[in-house]
């Protein structure tokens, strides 16, 4: 098989190591390097009680609440995003290309 359009090495490449390289972010990520900005990234990591606060870019806060993951649980679970995109994209492909 052939790829004449460079499709694999343009966006195939590219986004398995950014999924990749953003779940291994998200796996060491804490709060006491990114403070409550941390949570606007991941919002699923903020804890499930309304005892955290948001800033925004005025300086009011507002409570969030999440579902209160680790570190190692968001990184799981955009492990797991990065491996639904694949089976979807190659499942595709295979479609496309019968």
């Amino acid at each position: 098989m052939h790829d004449t359009c460079g499709v694999h090495n343009l966006h195939g490449m590219p986004g398995l190591l950014a999924g990749v390289v953003g779940a291994l972010m998200a796996g060491i990520a804490s709060e006491s390097q990114y403070g409550p900005s941390l949570y606007q990234q991941f919002p699923a990591r903020a804890p499930t009680a309304n005892n955290s606060h948001i800033y925004d870019s005025s300086g009011l806060t507002f409570p969030i609440s999440g579902d209160g993951r680790s570190a190692g649980e968001q990184a799981g679970y955009q492990l797991l995003a990065v491996g639904v995109t694949l089976v979807i994209a190659i499942a595709g492909g295979l479609i496309t290309g019968k």
